[in-house]
């Protein structure tokens, strides 16, 4: 797998929170996949990644991403807009298919 690519080297602090198994803020290599981000350091979410619903990768002012696109997506800048999201401050908010997405991102 391809880790960190020229235009986004290095690491970043992930706070990772929500619908996951054990809660965390990481140190991890940029571009990881968002879908091993979650599964490594956050223990996968709540009822499997079959039920995810939807992730906000980058704190509240970033759209959410479905999980169609959370199973492939890099957690880098550059990948991230083009899912038509953003990494912002790399605060992974998890919401699984339990979640009303409504009142979820209301509490932000």
């Amino acid at each position: 797998a391809v880790v960190s690519t020229q235009s986004t080297g290095g690491t970043k602090l992930f706070n990772i929170s929500g619908h996951v198994n054990t809660p965390t803020t990481v140190e991890e290599e940029m571009s990881v996949p968002l879908k091993d981000l979650i599964e490594k350091h956050a223990g996968g979410v709540i009822g499997g990644w079959d039920n995810l619903l939807g992730v906000i990768p980058g704190g509240s002012s970033t759209p959410v991403i479905p999980q169609s696109v959370c199973s492939t997506v890099l957690t880098d800048f550059d990948a991230l807009v083009e899912a038509k999201t953003a990494l912002g401050t790399a605060a992974v908010i998890v919401m699984n298919k339990q979640a009303d997405i409504i009142m979820c991102i209301a509490r932000l």
